[in-house]
This record gives structure tokens, sequence and C-alpha cells, in this order.
């Protein structure tokens, strides 16, 4: 088989050294004799919907246009990544946002503080460090190795997003102290949150070869993370240099400022588009018509709704390929407006027969935490799968809390760990798989996220438990009737 001449590479313009590994002009083409190079199309083994049957396909190059279009193909192997400024900007990330979002995770409306934050403020913090903090060098470590590039970035990121989001176990916690009348020491619940957090990463970790590795995995949520890294670091794009048009700092500018001033409509303003139930105001007492269409007390057959943040509930609709979407459309219509009223006069013997099914199995579940552990991991690939293409996740908190209340009846703490160990194990681990895949698109050594991930997830958990028992022991009747500043979301209240 005689070597074929490569096709051009696509290259991007993020961040380029003056010496990269792998970047090539027209005239300079490397010849390889690779035998996908002369194959003039390669045909994926099953249908996938992702994939670019018509663009041009290259070896070096993945074969999904949006991945092509948000990661680049090139890397530099001599851009510092786990410097002293990544460490220090990801640390105060790592404890600011945990603490922030475990402060209002009790209070209703609750506030959540995502990683977008984090990697809008880090970058202009990055920065400032580089402009103004001195070169010189702490242990053997420079202070300030240059310019923050891409790669810090991501570092930061990752640490900041790890942990931010309240800990599940947390919950567990709060609903000993408030419902059960009992409060541990700290060693108990530290050992809690970080034992469930760590063995989610662990199953994430087992999963790479099939959830990170695989260019069918693109994890599109993750592509859009990318495509704003490449935004913030490009050095060469449209509105700058000798480039017309509108800036995408200008235009993010513009849809930041109207986004905001439309928000106060729906969400202040007036609030009926937000829920626009328009069919139960025709007729407001006919209680039919609001079991049908009402979205508070009905099955919300008025699906019209003028909120953005109603619309993107469950993950925002821009990075979610349409046919998954059309999926979600179909599987709700089916199962939520047919299957749900015809099971709802559905006859008793059923149930009978569905509690008979689970306690054949109760005898043989005497180690309850093992058998969690084992669903968590069955359920992890292929959950993780149907994540990484359609952004969907299928949730094991009903499955898990079914099996639990069958196998563990009466014991409503050893139901909520049951429920904590089987979905949560899986759920951050899909999530820490989410970031592995971040990192292999952005080109971070896997060690320096595996340090990062595991630093920031502890740092994480300790400043989640610091601030859940400042707040017990501060803010009077928290989560009780009695509570007049809104701190009154029942923990409990997702698990009975």
């Amino acid at each position: 088989m005689e070597p074929v001449r490569a096709p051009p590479y696509e290259l991007h313009d993020v961040e380029k050294s003056p010496t990269p590994d792998m970047m090539y002009t027209e005239d300079d083409l490397p010849h390889t004799p690779s035998v996908r190079s002369v194959t003039s199309e390669p045909e994926p083994e099953y249908d996938d919907p992702n994939w670019d049957e018509e663009g041009e396909w290259l070896e070096d190059d993945s074969p999904y246009p949006e991945v092509r279009s948000a990661v680049a193909n090139f890397d530099d192997p001599t851009m510092p990544v786990s410097t002293l400024r990544a460490w220090a900007l990801g640390v105060c990330f790592a404890i600011v946002m945990p603490a922030l979002n475990q402060f209002f995770d009790l209070r209703y409306p609750s506030i959540l503080v995502g990683p977008l934050v984090a990697q809008l403020i880090a970058f202009p913090l990055g920065r400032f460090w580089a402009r103004f903090v001195p070169q010189v060098r702490i242990f053997g470590l420079s202070l300030n190795p240059g310019p923050f590039n891409i790669k810090e970035h991501v570092l930061v990121t990752i640490m900041a997003g790890v942990g931010a989001q309240s800990a599940y176990s947390n919950e567990i916690v709060a609903a000993q102290r408030v419902f059960y009348h009992q409060n541990f020491n700290f060693a108990y619940q530290w050992t809690l949150v970080i034992s469930t957090q760590l063995i989610g990463f662990s199953a994430g970790g087992l999963t790479r070869r099939l959830l990170v590795a695989p260019a069918s995995m693109i994890w599109p949520n993750t592509l859009v993370v990318c495509a704003l890294f490449n935004t913030l670091h490009s050095q060469n794009y449209v509105g700058f240099g000798n480039r017309s048009g509108m800036s995408r700092e200008r235009f993010f500018t513009y849809a930041l400022f109207g986004s905001t001033v439309w928000y106060f409509v729906p969400g202040y303003l007036f609030s009926a588009l937000s829920m626009f139930t328009w069919v139960c105001w025709i007729a407001p007492r006919n209680v039919k018509l609001n079991v049908l269409f009402g979205y508070r007390s009905g099955m919300g057959f008025s699906l019209l709704t003028l909120d953005w943040n109603q619309i993107a509930l469950i993950g925002s609709p821009l990075a979610t390929p349409w046919w998954a979407e059309a999926n979600v459309v179909v599987g709700f219509i089916f199962f939520y407006w047919i299957l749900t009223p015809v099971l709802y006069v559905i006859p008793e013997w059923w149930y009978v027969l569905q509690c008979s099914v689970y306690h054949i199995f109760e005898a043989n579940l005497r180690h309850s935490v093992i058998v969690a552990l084992l669903i968590a991991l069955f359920f992890i690939v292929p959950v993780g799968m149907i994540e990484a293409v359609t952004t969907r996740q299928v949730g094991l908190n009903v499955i898990t809390e079914l099996i639990a209340g069958y196998i563990l009846p009466g014991r409503p703490v050893a139901m909520m760990l049951f429920k904590t160990f089987g979905y949560i194990s899986m759920s951050q681990g899909i999530l820490f798989t989410q970031d592995f895949k971040l990192g292999h698109y952005m080109k971070i050594p896997p060690r320096s996220m595996f340090c990062a991930q595991v630093v920031a997830t502890v740092i994480a958990g300790t400043v989640q438990l610091g601030v859940l028992s400042w707040m017990f022991s501060t803010i009077p009747h928290i989560c009780g009737q009695e509570q007049a500043d809104m701190w009154v979301r029942a923990p409990v209240a997702k698990y009975l």
C-alpha cells in the first residue's frame, strides 16, 4: 500500500506558540502511510446521527463537525499547566463557590453559582496576575510563569466546578439534625460526604476507556465550554485587528445586557409569562381543565413559556442535538400525557405483584451498601453513553428509593444512605467523566487533572460541611415552618 498525501489540516487560532509541534502549512504537509488516509470515507460501525458523512474526514481531526469547530487539532506541550498561579486561583474558587452554593441551598428559592461563573471570572483574574505579580520564585516555583494561558484557565475552571454544587449527602446530615434530632460528630459527616464524592470519582476514572477515549462520545455540553475557552483565548477573530465585523466581546456584552433586562419581565413584572397556562385563564374554576393544563397542580399540557430559566431547567437546548430534543418531547408526551392517565386507574393487584417480586430478592440483599454501589457501577456506562451523545442523564434517584424502600422498610436514614451511594456515586462519576473529556479536548495532562479534581473535591466537601454547621448554629429555626427569612427548604422532602 503506497503512502498517500494527507489532506490539509484545519488550523485553529488558539494560543499559538511560535513553534508549536503540530502545525503545518499548505506547502509543508507530512506524508503518512496511514490506512485511514487511504480509505475514501470511513464508515461507522453503527448508525451515529452526529457522524459527518459528507464532510472531508481528516486523520488527525474528529469526524464530527461540532467537535472540529470547537476543539483544536494541535497541541503545544511546552505550555505550562499545573502552575502555582493556576492552583492558587483554583483553590480559591474551590472554597468560595461551594460555600456560596451550600449557603443558598437551604433557602427558597435557591441560587446556584455554576462553573460558567468561575470560567468567566478566572480569565480577568489570571490576566491581572500575569500583569502585576512579580516574576519571582518561591520554593522553586515561579510565581508568575508568564501570560495566563488556556490550559491554566481550564484547570482553574475544573477545580471550581468539580465540587461547586452542594453535595447530596449534606442533605442527609441536615435531615438527621432537623427531623430525627441526630447530631453526629464532624468525622462522621466528613466521611459520609467525601466517600460519596470520591467513590463517584473512582467510578468515573474506571470508565475512561468507554466514555472518554472514543470519538463518538462527544459530550455536547463540554463542547460549549471548549468553544468559550477558545473564544476567550483566541488571537485572531472577527472585530480584532484588520478583520471587520462585531467583536465577540461586544456581542457578548449585548447578549448579556439584553438577557438581563428581559429576565425582569417574566421574573418580576409579568410572572405569568414564565408559566404561561393560558388555557386555565379561560375557565379558572374548572377543575378538570386545571388538572389537564395547570402547571403547578396539573399535568402541564400548556407548554408555552417565555422564561429562559424554565426552558433551560433540565439543560440548555442550545447544546442538545435536535434529534435528542425531539426524543425528549415524544417521550414526555407518551409517558406523562398518555401512560400516566392510564396508570391512574390501574388495578391494585399490579402493585401487589411488584411488591412480591421485590420481596423475592429481599432475602439476598443483606449488604445494602454493596448493592447500592453495584447499581451505580452497572448503570454508569449506559447512562454515561446516553448523556455523552444527548446531554440527557437518566437519573437513578427514584429506582434506588424504590429498592431501598423494599429492602430497608421503616429505616428512612438507611434509605437516604442507600439512595446516595446508589445514585450520587453514578451521577458524580459521570460529572467527573465529563471533566475528563474536557481535559481530553483541551490537552490537559491526566496527572494534573487527577490531582486537581481530588484536591478540589476534598476542599469543597470540607467547606460545605463547615458552612452547613455554621448555618445550623446561627440561623434560628432553620428548615422549620416558623422560619421567617425563607430558610425553609426541607432537604428530606426529596427522599420522603
